[in-house]
């Protein structure tokens, strides 16, 4: 199963966003007490004690809390983003792999090149990579740190086998102005 986490602070997003959600795939949405969360007919809805600094501590919390199997894979997908539409046809044949981690490069919403397939400190987003639970379970996402994505990112890539994808199949901030 592929599981879609987005940690919620914009919960005005979330229609435009579930409309790019895959049926494959199965999204939660972590989001603090106080934040009403739509009832959308996509949207599993788990309430976090916090999602912190750029939603790395909902992230934890989902990795702590949740019972994933070892071929689940983890995908971060940030509210004020959408699913690439060319993204599952291209990795869908790829999650019966025994990998760690795919990784892809990232676009800007009016197409250009944002950044390139790389797993290095900030030359990778969360939305640039996939993760499987058998290599990762025990890595947390730094609370602390803004480039939390790629300190992530490389762990998962240290853990076991690493699949580049040539390929642009995530925008970064698409919802934003």
């Amino acid at each position: 199963m592929i599981y879609i986490v987005t940690p919620c602070s914009r919960p005005e997003n979330l229609e435009t966003i579930s409309e790019s959600i895959p049926s494959q795939c199965k999204w939660i949405v972590l989001h603090e007490p106080h934040i009403s969360i739509p009832k959308i007919h996509n949207i599993n809805s788990i309430v976090c004690p916090k999602t912190g600094f750029v939603g790395a501590d909902g992230r934890n919390y989902f990795i702590n809390n949740f019972n994933l199997k070892d071929d689940d894979w983890i995908y971060s997908l940030d509210d004020d983003n959408i699913i690439h539409p060319d993204l599952i046809p291209n990795i869908l044949e790829l999650l019966d792999m025994d990998i760690s981690i795919i990784h892809w490069g990232q676009l800007n919403k009016n197409q250009t090149i944002r950044l390139h397939p790389e797993i290095a400190i900030d030359k990778i987003d969360a939305a640039c990579f996939i993760s499987k639970w058998k290599y990762n379970k025990y890595i947390k996402y730094n609370t602390i740190k803004y480039n939390y994505d790629g300190l992530y990112a490389i762990e998962c890539a240290n853990n076991g086998p690493v699949v580049k994808l040539n390929m642009y199949l995530c925008y970064y901030n698409y919802l934003r102005n």
